[in-house]
């Protein structure tokens, strides 16, 4: 089922397409049958805001209380533990784990260019690249300002 509406498609094929999507989504909730049974839990994730007092950007949470510890207790928690990055210092703390080394990049943009031919010395080419290479955590985007400087 391909649920996406886009632009430039019928009035009806939008509405069949959003309304399997609600189908789905309803499905995914309410358990499918008793095969995903824990899975309507998530429908309880909250969206918080929270600025913490040692930065000056707010940071936005999905909070999931499991535990029954209470939302106001989890985002304060959090919120004493955010570093000067903007994140809780456990957010932090895993990022070192995982973090992609900017020179591990530079060997892939390399590849990527050596092996499909491409001529790096055209825009398009450079740009292209570098959207391939982007990460999905903006906390990462200082490593694209290495490579690019």
């Amino acid at each position: 089922m391909d649920c996406e509406v886009k632009r430039g498609m019928s009035k009806d094929e939008a509405e069949r397409r959003l309304n399997e999507g609600l189908e789905n989504l309803k499905r995914v909730f309410n358990g499918d049958g008793g095969r995903l049974r824990g899975i309507p839990k998530v429908a309880d994730t909250r969206l918080v805001f929270y600025k913490a007092p040692v930065t000056a950007v707010a940071t936005k949470l999905e909070v999931l209380d499991l535990g029954g510890l209470g939302i106001p207790n989890i985002v304060g928690y959090l919120s004493s533990q955010t570093t000067n990055t903007g994140y809780p210092y456990l957010l932090d703390l895993v990022d070192t784990y995982v973090r992609v080394d900017s020179r591990l990049l530079d060997y892939v943009k390399t590849l990527l260019t050596k092996y499909a031919g491409l001529n790096v010395e055209d825009n398009r080419v450079k740009e292209l690249v570098n959207t391939l290479l982007q990460l999905t955590n903006p906390q990462k985007a200082y490593l694209y300002r290495q490579m690019e400087g």
